[in-house]
């Protein structure tokens, strides 16, 4: 199939593969919390740990992406349309936006094909999302949360990709309701609405908002697919295998981190840097327990 985009032609070769088997066990499971700032944060269920992609980067070129679109449609509101000057305009922000959107596409499959990696790693059979479906109906936050919500999050192509790319090797992937995923303590069980991305309890417990809603997810699946109560034993270590994009090299890398929540046992814990980014770091960690490439 040939397609015209932005004054080039693009041809586009389909090619039918068989899918791969691969060693995957239905019983393990990975419930995946998507958001819009951290594509996926999951806790592995068997194990007791959690992954976490880091998705700072990929958002400040969403964010670029928007701003060439607005100052594109400044610039050509000021011109003839159909001119020459006009053409030359429009045919330079296209080039930059589909190079940025090629970037974007391209960190975001590589981010897919690394959660893949770890589900093959780790024998996961079953990959537990939480339904975004209607999320934007009704949803009127003023302009900067709709901006973020409705131009800026791209879920269900998120979704479609990673639905695609983890069946091919047998592993499913289940949507289940994301209700009071994010505020429910997955300790005492007490409702709390998270401030920015803490979320903190009555009962004590401090801890990153994506991680209890991956733990929230969790719940959900076991109440209201398997029928059966849930309770997540807290351990007093959490191993998470963090996932970044090396901007120069425009690779994925991760490592492997013990930490604990700052107010574990009662105690505030030091503060220290964080590997989730460096505002607010939100844990105090342990020693680094390996680096992969």
């Amino acid at each position: 199939m040939i397609t015209r985009k932005y004054g080039c032609y693009w041809m586009h070769i389909f090619v039918k593969a068989e899918d791969a088997k691969a060693d995957v066990d239905i019983e393990r499971r990975l419930f995946i919390d998507i958001g819009e700032i951290h594509p996926f944060v999951g806790w592995n269920d068997v194990d007791n740990e959690f992954v976490f992609f880091n998705g700072r980067h990929i958002r400040s070129l969403k964010q670029l992406r928007l701003k060439l679109i607005a100052k594109k449609q400044s610039m050509l509101s000021k011109r003839q349309k159909g001119s020459g000057r006009w053409r030359r305009v429009k045919q330079s922000f296209d080039e930059q936006i589909w190079k940025l959107e090629r970037k974007i596409t391209d960190l975001e499959c590589k981010y897919i094909k690394a959660l893949l990696d770890y589900c093959l790693e780790h024998r996961i059979g079953r990959v537990v999302i939480g339904d975004l479906k209607g999320i934007r109906e009704n949803n009127d936050k003023g302009n900067g949360v709709n901006q973020k919500i409705h131009n800026v999050w791209r879920f269900r192509k998120l979704v479609d990709r990673l639905k695609y790319k983890l069946s091919t090797y047998g592993i499913r992937v289940v949507e289940v309701s994301e209700e009071f995923s994010t505020q429910l303590c997955p300790v005492c069980g007490e409702s709390n609405k998270p401030n920015g991305r803490i979320y903190k309890c009555k009962c004590g417990f401090i801890f990153h908002r994506d991680f209890v809603g991956a733990i929230g997810i969790a719940r959900n699946f076991y109440n209201f697919e398997l029928k059966r109560g849930f309770k997540w034993l807290a351990p007093e270590k959490i191993c998470v295998e963090v996932f970044k994009v090396d901007i120069d090299k425009a690779e994925v890398k991760s490592i492997v981190v013990c930490l604990r929540p700052r107010s574990w046992n009662g105690t505030p814990a030091v503060r220290r840097s964080s590997p989730f980014g460096a505002r607010n770091p939100h844990f105090s960690a342990g020693s680094v327990m390996c680096v992969m490439a």
